[in-house]
């Protein structure tokens, strides 16, 4: 059956109003005092752990010199898994 421009206008105005009536009803959301406040920062403690967790699990030290060497340019505070991304976004090279 091919989909007509009739069956996607009811579709998206479907959508649409479902969007809006869940916009609607009230959420509990949590308050800013409630929310999670951890931040992944790349510190030189950090950076030690990493090594050493590296090398605990077999890494070999060559290695562990690249990858330090790229989170040391790349690395910002991850807040969320889109910070994640964009920190890998940003990475040139080998990806």
């Amino acid at each position: 059956m091919p989909i007509t421009r009739e069956m996607v206008k009811k579709a998206v105005e479907e959508a649409v109003l479902r969007a809006y009536w869940a916009m609607r009803e009230p959420v509990d959301r949590p308050t800013e005092a409630q929310r999670p406040r951890y931040v992944i920062e790349w510190n030189e403690d950090i950076k030690a752990k990493f090594v050493e967790w590296m090398r605990a699990n077999g890494r070999d030290e060559r290695y562990i010199k690249e990858c330090v060497k790229y989170l040391n340019k790349y690395m910002r505070p991850i807040r969320s898994p889109a910070d994640v991304v964009a920190m890998f976004a940003a990475c040139k090279g080998g990806r």
